[in-house]
């Protein structure tokens, strides 16, 4: 069973990989992103075709506001290559 920060996390990457695949190169955007974003990170021997985006889960933080409430932060490490 997934933990649910996890799944919290991965669709967070989810959301923003359709956002990104929507670029298509038109609207005043240079780049045609569809097709070439992953919700991971990649090495340079591993992409195989450019542009690539790539995107991975960082570090998260809490800050506990008291009666139950928190706010959570969560960096998303982005790789652009063109």
């Amino acid at each position: 069973m997934a933990r649910s920060n996890t799944t919290r996390r991965s669709a967070i990457l989810e959301a923003f990989a359709e956002e990104f695949e929507k670029i298509d190169g038109g609207d005043g955007y240079k780049s045609d992103l569809s097709g070439a974003v992953s919700t991971r990170m990649k090495f340079w021997d591993e992409v195989e075709s450019f542009p690539a985006l790539h995107m991975s889960a960082g570090t998260e933080t809490r800050e506990y506001w008291g009666a139950g409430q928190k706010w959570r932060y969560l960096i998303i490490n982005v790789g652009y290559e063109i």
